[in-house]
């Protein structure tokens, strides 16, 4: 599920795994290869084309960066953009992880 406020957009999966984003992601489509970068509030977006693809690939970089990479080839990255606040969150497992 994709889900969107004035402050945040949310990614859920199965298992009751969520990535909360406060900061800034980029989206790259399969469908046709346009990356967009987005930070809350979002006006418009192409971001719901993830809905029922499965997640095959989660990698973590050293400077805070997510990149989850889809069954479709789509490409989510969550941004650490600011070192004063939070730029996203993981929760899963009962467990919440602020980046």
């Amino acid at each position: 599920m994709v889900c969107f406020n004035a402050n945040q957009i949310y990614l859920h999966f199965d298992n009751h795994v969520t990535i909360t984003v406060e900061g800034t992601l980029t989206y790259q489509s399969a469908s046709n290869g346009v990356v967009q970068k987005l930070s809350p509030p979002v006006s418009e977006t192409n971001l719901m084309q993830l809905v029922g693809h499965k997640l095959e690939q989660i990698t973590g970089k050293s400077n805070g960066t997510l990149s989850l990479a889809f069954d479709d080839n789509s490409i989510v990255e969550c941004l650490d953009t600011s070192p004063d606040y939070e730029s996203y969150q993981l929760s899963f497992e009962g467990r919440l992880i602020v980046i």
